[in-house]
């Protein structure tokens, strides 16, 4: 039947949940296929003024922001990694 998954994992702003994990790692379990994952984050460009700067603090929270959705991606690897039984590296694309 099929040959390959590809499961498309997003960290942020929700990440893939943990059922989702579960029930792909099962479809390929029962196709006998090999599960493969492309991992995207979303980094926040730093497209501040002046003004944002001084009001908002604006550098702050992009780079609070964009932390937290790399912690997120770090933690839907290895959950995924769990799921898989593998942390092979050819399994789990990571695209910015």
């Amino acid at each position: 039947m099929f040959k390959h998954l590809m499961l498309v994992l997003i960290a942020q702003p929700t990440p893939t949940p943990e059922w989702a994990l579960n029930a792909v790692d099962s479809l390929a379990v029962h196709c006998d296929a090999e599960l493969v994952a492309a991992l995207s984050t979303i980094t926040i460009p730093d497209m501040c003024n002046a003004l944002a700067r001084r009001l908002v603090g604006a550098d702050a929270a992009i780079a609070a922001e964009n932390q937290r959705g790399v912690e997120a991606a770090d933690a839907l690897a290895t959950r995924f990694a769990s799921v898989i039984g593998s942390s092979d590296k050819h399994r789990l694309e990571r695209f910015d």
